[in-house]
């Protein structure tokens, strides 16, 4: 599940309320500085404001935008691991 990292907890925005347009900016800033980790490369890729703003929903904070991604993430993180580990075995 993605998690705020310890910078994000000690910058201390983790529950502070975001405006949408806020929470995609923010989205796109972790998605970018998280590209090699899990599936964030496939948001930044491909995935434009308007998307990230769906999947966003009602979400105000930065902890609800996690909730929200998280699943998305997970499922791109296992395809990309399995992959992974299918093109080792070829």
């Amino acid at each position: 599940m993605a998690r705020p990292t310890k910078k994000q907890r000690e910058a201390g925005y983790v529950n502070e309320v975001f405006t949408t347009d806020e929470l995609v900016a923010k989205v796109r800033e972790h998605a970018l500085a998280n590209y090699e980790a899990g599936g964030w490369d496939v948001i930044v890729e491909a995935y434009d404001d308007e998307q990230i703003r769906k999947l966003l929903g009602g979400a105000s904070t930065w902890k609800g935008a996690l909730k929200k991604f998280a699943l998305v993430i997970d499922v791109y993180s296992e395809r990309q691991a399995d992959a992974a580990y299918h093109a080792s075995q070829a």
